[in-house]
């Protein structure tokens, strides 16, 4: 009789054990579920908010929003009024005859980073209009001072980046034209390449620095002239740099 009821109490124990073990095992199952439900929720409250960015319908305003991205994706309204936006921003600049660069960089920066097959020209035909028609505005007054030779080449040389990058990304991103042909833009490359090239070895470029000044005043880096001349032997020769 003795065994009898420490069996029973073995038997107590291991199903209290079990139970223990069952209540464990469903509070766990209950809490992947509820996880796993949240992850689901928050990842569904992100691709709505990403839709919702994505059919927003952007302006010049937004410009300043840090959650903002300008992409490849961003529809052709929002680029197009943005783009209006600053535009006519330079228009007013120019108009009292404030010098423009700043809105025209960041215009080019817009125009760049939203390009794609549909509007894989919109950077280099602003720019390259800017640059025919424009670029005496470079001139005026800048932050209350009037530029120098070397400031003006210094901008024009960036202007002339933004195209050899513009047309090196239609390239590379294979875009095609109307007939469906990828589209080749060696010759638009290797003429900006040039014209920035000639600005970073024009000694007008480059004033001299007074010797007590040389500590404080670094002058004017051309940063691109390393990659821009091993593209071009690239391009010239199909060749890379070593």
């Amino acid at each position: 009789m003795g065994k009898n009821k420490k069996n029973r109490k073995v038997s107590k124990l291991l199903n209290r054990k079990n139970m223990i073990l069952f209540l464990v095992f469903l509070l766990a199952g209950v809490i992947t579920f509820l996880l796993l439900g949240y992850i689901q929720t928050e990842n569904n409250k992100k691709l709505i908010q990403e839709e919702a960015e994505k059919s927003k319908v952007l302006t010049v305003n937004d410009l300043i929003n840090p959650d903002v991205s300008l992409t490849s994706d961003t529809s052709d309204t929002s680029v197009e009024n943005i783009a209006n936006g600053l535009k006519s921003q330079i228009d007013k600049q120019i108009a009292a005859k404030e010098n423009p660069i700043d809105t025209v960089k960041e215009l080019a920066g817009v125009l760049s980073n939203t390009t794609n097959e549909k509007r894989q020209d919109q950077p280099s035909s602003f720019l390259e209009d800017f640059l025919a028609n424009r670029k005496d505005t470079l001139w005026f007054d800048d932050s209350n001072s009037t530029p120098d030779q070397a400031q003006v080449n210094y901008w024009t040389a960036d202007l002339y980046a933004c195209l050899v990058y513009n047309f090196q990304n239609i390239m590379e991103n294979k875009f095609t034209d109307a007939d469906g042909k990828p589209i080749d833009t060696t010759k638009e490359q290797l003429k900006y390449i040039d014209l920035y090239l000639a600005i970073a070895n024009d000694p007008a470029s480059h004033p001299p620095i007074a010797d007590q000044d040389k500590d404080a005043v670094v002058g004017y880096i051309y940063r691109e002239v390393n990659d821009f001349s091993e593209l071009k032997n690239r391009l010239t020769t199909g060749v890379a740099t070593q």
